[in-house]
């Protein structure tokens, strides 16, 4: 792996290239990154080449998700295709703000297509939108507005828009959910019943990590929709372990614990996903609600240059669609992990 970053003062003020090279887990990826930022530093403005490629069909021996139910036919396809380029070119810009003492956050646009290759043909426009605000010293409130629209004749599976959670692709750039290994991969796999891996990104509606969650279209014909290009969600986190002081000594700051109440809420486009020949159909609106929990190991004692790691367990008690066969429980014991918080 390279990894390479420069300022580019000379050229731009506040500016900087990245250049990062990988052939790790089956994959092999290049990315060229150029952004720049204004003279407050609360606009970004950035540029990024990327090209993915898998050489071999038995690269999917590393992979997490090695296969999926295909959101057009009905059968298990490869996640990832192998022998084709999936490269790509985004732009985007995102700004930073503080609004008080006790608020900030961001909004970024973005704008994402398929470039020099002919294996795919796609786009997508999103934009994101994360806030916190503090409340009554003691709470504090996370919530996440996420838009995207996707066009195209042919979506790559592992660049297209989950319901549940983050897309192989961005998952693949994680080195926790890379490779099956660290998480087994039986707990990733997408299947008939919920699942317990959710790694934040998409739609966010974590309750539904691992369904293939299906809906009736315009024709009354039941079609997949935990995968697709276009949709919305709002997700919510309300932090409460402020209202109670928890620092044992034994502790000694290594590690911090945050507890909050959270909600998902959104709506993805039926399958079959990226058609210009086809209008844009739409699930009802599928949401979760529940409680969880992220324990941050801060410090690793002698392994001083370790960063950060944050594990997250979330309790979807409440989904408002339900599994296939499960009966009418709404509200039920139900779990996910994470590694990094949802949003």
């Amino acid at each position: 792996m390279v990894d390479y970053q420069t300022a580019t003062d000379k050229f731009i003020n506040n500016s900087s290239v990245n250049l990062s090279l990988q052939d790790m887990d089956g994959l092999e990826e290049g990315k060229l990154l150029f952004q720049v930022k204004d003279r407050s530093l609360k606009n970004t403005f950035y540029a990024q080449l990327k090209a993915m490629y898998r050489p071999f069909s038995y690269d999917s021996l590393y992979e997490l998700t090695p296969h999926m139910y295909d959101a057009t036919y009905g059968y298990e396809i490869p996640t990832w295709q192998y022998k084709e380029f999936n490269n790509t070119i985004s732009i985007g810009f995102k700004h930073d703000y503080h609004y008080s003492q006790y608020g900030k956050g961001s909004y970024e646009f973005k704008f994402k297509s398929s470039a020099f290759t002919n294996d795919y043909d796609f786009n997508q426009s999103s934009f994101t939108w994360l806030n916190n605000q503090t409340i009554f010293q003691k709470l504090v409130l996370k919530t996440r507005v996420f838009a995207q629209y996707g066009a195209g004749s042919n979506t790559p599976t592992e660049s297209a828009l989950y319901l549940a959670g983050a897309n192989p692709e961005d998952m693949a750039d994680n080195q926790y959910t890379r490779a099956a290994g660290i998480i087994p991969s039986n707990w990733a796999n997408y299947g008939y019943n919920l699942n317990y891996l959710q790694e934040g990104g998409g739609l966010n509606i974590r309750g539904y990590a691992g369904y293939t969650y299906a809906a009736l279209d315009s024709k009354n014909e039941p079609l997949f929709a935990y995968y697709g290009t276009s949709g919305a969600s709002v997700n919510a986190e309300l932090e409460f372990n402020r209202l109670i002081h928890f620092n044992p000594r034994f502790l000694h700051n290594d590690f911090s614990i945050v507890t909050y109440l959270f909600g998902d809420a959104g709506v993805l486009n039926l399958s079959p996903p990226a058609s210009s020949q086809l209008p844009l159909e739409f699930t009802n609106v599928i949401a979760d609600a529940g409680l969880g929990a992220a324990l941050t190991i801060q410090r690793w004692g002698p392994l001083q240059l370790a960063h950060p790691l944050t594990l997250r367990f979330d309790m979807p008690l409440m989904l408002n669609h339900l599994e296939y066969n499960t009966g009418d429980n709404y509200i039920q014991y139900r779990f996910v992990v994470g590694i990094g918080r949802s949003f």
